[in-house]
């Protein structure tokens, strides 16, 4: 999760976040390393991106899938790679 431009000590810049009581931290990915308290538009941008991410999921596991072998009896579940791209054209996520 991008959260402005902070950076930790070690160099990375992607963040977790954490509930305590009714707090929510925000740490390091790399480190774990506490960043700061998270304020209340960082809270709602945080659940934003979780719905978001919730409903791509939900769509995408929706999709038809074809079981395909693979190699030494293994197998594949492909989507077609047009229906992922329209659903995240609709969220307009991509290059």
């Amino acid at each position: 999760m991008k959260i402005k431009d902070y950076k930790c000590k070690c160099g990375k810049d992607d963040f977790y976040m954490y509930s305590n009581g009714n707090q929510t931290g925000i740490c390091c990915s790399c480190c774990g390393k506490f960043l700061k308290w998270a304020s209340k538009d960082e809270k709602k941008l945080k659940l934003k991106q979780n719905t978001l991410i919730d409903n791509i999921q939900s769509e995408i596991n929706n999709l038809p899938t074809y079981l395909t072998k693979f190699r030494d009896d293994k197998f594949i579940i492909q989507i077609e790679k047009s229906k992922v791209d329209k659903i995240l054209e609709h969220y307009r996520i991509g290059d």
